[in-house]
């Protein structure tokens, strides 16, 4: 093996990933995304919000909805594969 290629796996020095790791692993990048959603509406919500009445502006009111109901969505999406996904031990 030459300097160049020292990160590369052959074939048979893969490391082992079981299908119960990458199902809780992506469970938890669902998760963590569903949390910065609502993060983000909640934030569009307490900083934009109050001014969008003095601008006829209402979309703002939904567009922080919109971000809130798809982290939740992401988040129970993520908590329904966590659950799925089979036990470490």
């Amino acid at each position: 093996m030459t300097q160049a290629n020292l990160h590369r796996f052959s074939e048979d020095e893969k490391p082992e990933v079981t299908d119960g790791e990458e199902k809780r692993e992506r469970a938890m990048v669902f998760i963590v995304a569903g949390w910065l959603f609502i993060l983000f509406g909640v934030m569009v919500a307490l900083f934009f919000h109050p001014s969008s009445p003095k601008f006829n502006n209402v979309n703002i009111r939904n567009l922080a909805l919109l971000l809130a109901a798809v982290g939740i969505g992401l988040k129970l999406w993520g908590n329904k594969l966590r659950r799925s996904a089979p036990s470490k031990y």
